[in-house]
C-alpha cells in the first residue's frame, strides 16, 4: 500500500529525495524516533544516526548505507549546497507494525536569491528486527523548490 502512494504520487509529479522496538507500539514512540531523526539533520549532529538507522538502511529503493546517508545530510550544508540554512520540523507521525510514516516540512533559504522556500516531505521507513530503520522511501514537493530556482 505504502509503495503504491509513493508511486501514485511520483507519477502525479512529486519527485523522491530519513529508539523504538522493531513493532512500533505506539505513535509516540514513533514520533520519538523522527524527532531523533529531525535533530540529527537540523545540527549536523548525525552520530544521532547511528542509534536509529541499520548500517545497511536503503533508501528509495537504492542501496546507500548508514555513511552515505550521513553524508548527504553532511552535503547539504556544504559552501555548493543550494540552501544557506535549512531545518526539518516534524507535523504528523503515524506508526503501524514495523512501518512508520512522518510528515516533514523542510523550511530552507535559497543560497541564490536568498528566498525562504516551506515544503512538504512525506518519509516512509520500514525498521528491522533490531528496531532501526532499514529502508527510507522519501516523496518531497519539489514544486516550491523549482519555483524558488526560477524553473
Amino acid at each position: 500500500m505504502i509503495r503504491f502512494v509513493v508511486v501514485a504520487l511520483v507519477a502525479l509529479g512529486v519527485l523522491g529525495a530519513t529508539l523504538v522496538p522493531a513493532r512500533v507500539s505506539a505513535d509516540k514512540d514513533a514520533e520519538k524516533m523522527a524527532e531523533r531523526y529531525v535533530e540529527a539533520a537540523n545540527t549536523g549532529n548525525i552520530d544521532l544516526l547511528d542509534a536509529i538507522v541499520a548500517e545497511d538502511v536503503t533508501s528509495s529503493g537504492q542501496e546507500s548505507g548508514l555513511d552515505a546517508l550521513k553524508a548527504r545530510l553532511t552535503d547539504g550544508r556544504s559552501p555548493s549546497a543550494p540552501y544557506s540554512e535549512w531545518q526539518y520540523k516534524v507535523i504528523k507521525v503515524v506508526a503501524e507494525g514495523d512501518t512508520i510514516a512522518a510528515h516533514l516540512q523542510f523550511t530552507a533559504t535559497m543560497r541564490t536569491n536568498g528566498e525562504e522556500i516551506t515544503t512538504e516531505v512525506m518519509s516512509f521507513w520500514h525498521l528491522n528486527d533490531a528496531g532501526k530503520i532499514a529502508e527510507m522511501i522519501t516523496v518531497v514537493d519539489i514544486e516550491p523548490i523549482l519555483k524558488a530556482m526560477g524553473q
